[in-house]
């Protein structure tokens, strides 16, 4: 069914091609017995008298016909084609084309109709100079051709008639009548010119309309370049029928130099580019940059070639470019054949339209060279593609609303659920929020003495990392507790709620900083759900500004005075919830106290890993390698302990860059 409807398509354009039956014969046809008024005008194809090099307006042609440049030359034809000894005649030259017809006299004037001369002319019928274009002379320096269409009306007093046509051809490939010529009654000539005229109009306006609509498509969407490519080759193809087939441009602005109408011609050739990027935005899979690049640099160079360089050397180059056309032509047939081999939705009309196009080019590019008898139907092929193309759009808004209305469905279908779950979500959220107000409450909300102070910022709205200020009944002696479950959310802040009872219930175990931990790791050893917990925790006393410590895998705390800061070591074993008690007596890994004594006015510094992985670019790491920081740390060591957390956290957010960051952050700091 793909392969009737792609040859129907073929078998339409082609069509055209057929060449029809020889009317003249010799230089003679009769019509005597032609209908025009029933059966309409008849083309004037055939042998036609020829003079070569011989401009002969009135006298006596069997005179010439004894010479040698006498012959017979097929119509419509070019006498470049025409072979002279073994050699094609020049098409810088000039010639006389002569035919005599026998004609029904007629009160209604008869119309000849010349579709191309290349290129000056002048049109004699029955010895009176009916119509003349340019300057035709026998000398070449002398001719001057324009682009014009050729119109002749003349009455038939007689049966017997004769039209002789002078033609100078300077420049073009073509030379001579290289168009139809067709002979009708006037009326039947008006109606025949009228409608050839306004059909090629219509095609003009729907290729305008058509182009600037695609550059309109391009303009609200930037990324479908393939619009841009598509609207550019329309208004070129659009330009191209006004100056090709009826020639309608030429109608409106006489004498147009023919240079300036030979240029445009054969710019617009170039469309072809612009179709084949078109083509490579669509199938980009498919198609090889490499061919696409080559041809592109091919038209490329033949416009500058076309617009810098006489006709009579462009022209005879084009034959390479259209070439070059015929090549990626047959490439792109692979391609668009490669594509309906897998079958997608509307491959077989969106290949039937290329075809129609490449068809057309090729039917236009032979006609142009004289190889086929045919005319210019690349205007047609166009709207016949622009159609097809309608009809795969519609077709795929027709799936498209489809797939809305299906998807539309679903979405109606689970409209409930969604519903459920911004509820469940909600819900989740308030639960956060009490979590967030709980965890808060575990935490000491004042400071047992000015020179202790901390902060807490939690990544999300509950955290992992915990610490509790716990006092003794000696009043110089203070505990510091300082803790930090690994992951994040609702899990870890659980944890640190479990911690927080575990401390307040520990009694005499607060005492001594190593048993605290032993006992802590005692009931929190799986019962944490995989998660550990680093730890340190200290006894302070300021009368003796000395200090017993435990550390449970938890980053070293640092001792900052106005000239260093010293990383406190010691007493760290593996984090809590990872052994048992018994396997940490096994391994010798038992939780220990080690003892401290501070210079007076030096700071105590203790921190969850969050302060040094969340610093970025100051590279902060737990051995205090940044002397940078180090210099900081020191620097701002003569602010109250307060002031002094306060600030390093005005550091963290400038060295992160914002106040959100990718771990729980808290930070203690005793004055000594």
């Amino acid at each position: 069914m793909r392969l009737r409807f792609i040859l129907f398509l073929s078998i339409f354009l082609i069509s055209p091609v057929v060449m029809g039956a020889e009317a003249v014969r010799h230089g003679f046809i009769d019509l005597q017995n032609h209908n025009f008024k029933k059966d309409g005008s008849v083309e004037l194809r055939g042998d036609w008298e020829f003079y070569m090099g011989k401009l002969i307006s009135k006298g006596e042609f069997n005179t010439y016909k004894a010479e040698e440049n006498f012959r017979y030359i097929s119509v419509p034809g070019s006498w470049v084609n025409l072979p002279e000894k073994g050699k094609a005649f020049s098409n810088n030259n000039c010639a006389t084309y002569r035919l005599r017809l026998r004609l029904p006299v007629c009160s209604e004037p008869y119309v000849i109709r010349f579709h191309e001369i290349n290129s000056a002319y002048r049109i004699t019928v029955n010895g009176v100079l009916l119509k003349e274009a340019g300057r035709v002379s026998e000398k070449n320096e002398e001719v001057k051709s324009v682009e014009e269409q050729a119109f002749v009306a003349f009455n038939a007093k007689e049966p017997d008639n004769e039209i002789v046509v002078e033609v100078a051809n300077r420049g073009d490939y073509h030379a001579g009548l290289v168009g139809f010529v067709d002979l009708g009654t006037y009326s039947e000539a008006v109606t025949s010119y009228t409608m050839d005229f306004s059909f090629g109009f219509f095609l003009f306006g729907c290729l305008v309309m058509m182009g600037l609509f695609h550059l309109g498509i391009f303009s609200l969407r930037r990324e479908d370049r393939s619009s841009l490519y598509f609207g550019i080759f329309t208004l070129i193809i659009a330009v191209r029928t006004s100056v090709t087939g009826e020639k309608f441009f030429y109608t409106v602005f006489h004498e147009v130099p023919w240079e300036l109408g030979v240029r445009i011609e054969f710019l617009t050739v170039m469309s072809a580019a612009f179709f084949v990027l078109y083509i490579y935005d669509l199938y980009r899979d498919y198609f090889r940059k490499l061919y696409l690049n080559i041809f592109i640099w091919v038209s490329v160079i033949m416009v500058i070639i076309t617009v810098f360089t006489p006709p009579s050397f462009f022209m005879g180059l084009h034959k390479i470019y259209h070439a070059s056309i015929l090549l990626i032509a047959l490439y792109i047939f692979k391609i668009i054949f490669s594509a309906l081999k897998n079958d997608s939705r509307g491959s077989v009309i969106m290949v039937s339209a290329f075809i129609v196009v490449i068809i057309a080019s090729v039917n236009d590019m032979l006609t142009y060279w004289l190889l086929v008898d045919s005319t210019y139907i690349l205007p047609v092929g166009l709207l016949i593609f622009i159609f097809l193309q309608s009809v795969l759009m519609s077709l795929r808004n027709l799936e498209s609303h489809k797939s809305v209305k299906k998807l539309t469905e679903k979405l109606n279908s689970n409209l409930d659920h969604i519903f459920q779950l911004r509820e469940r979500t909600e819900s989740i959220e308030n639960e956060l929020v009490m979590a967030r107000k709980i965890q808060r409450q575990l935490i000491p909300h004042d400071s047992p003495s000015v020179n202790l102070n901390a902060l807490y910022k939690p990544m999300d709205l509950v955290g992992g990392d915990f610490y509790d200020f716990i006092n003794f009944r000696d009043s110089n002696e203070i505990g510091i507790f300082i803790s930090d479950v690994s992951g994040h959310g609702i899990a870890a802040a659980f944890v640190t709620s479990m911690i927080k009872s575990l401390i307040l219930e520990s009694g005499s175990f607060r005492k001594n900083p190593a048993m605290l931990m032993k006992h802590l790791n005692g009931i929190l050893f799986n019962n944490t759900g995989g998660n550990f917990i680093t730890a340190f925790y200290c006894i302070y006393n300021s009368q003796s500004r000395s200090m017993v410590y435990s550390n449970a895998g938890h980053d070293h705390p640092f001792i900052i005075n106005d000239y260093d800061v010293e990383v406190l070591s010691g007493g760290k074993s593996v984090p809590l919830a990872i052994f048992s008690n018994e396997e940490l007596s096994k391994y010798n890994k038992e939780y220990v106290n080690d003892e401290i004594s501070f210079e007076e006015g030096s700071k105590f510094l203790l921190f969850t890993d969050g302060l040094v992985e969340n610093m970025g670019s100051c590279k902060i790491t737990r051995e205090m390698e940044d002397k940078n920081f180090r210099s900081y740390l020191i620097s701002t060591s003569y602010l109250s302990s307060k002031r002094y957390i306060d600030n390093l956290y005005e550091k963290l957010i400038d060295c992160n860059g914002s106040d959100k960051f990718d771990d729980d952050i808290c930070i203690i700091c005793l004055d000594v």
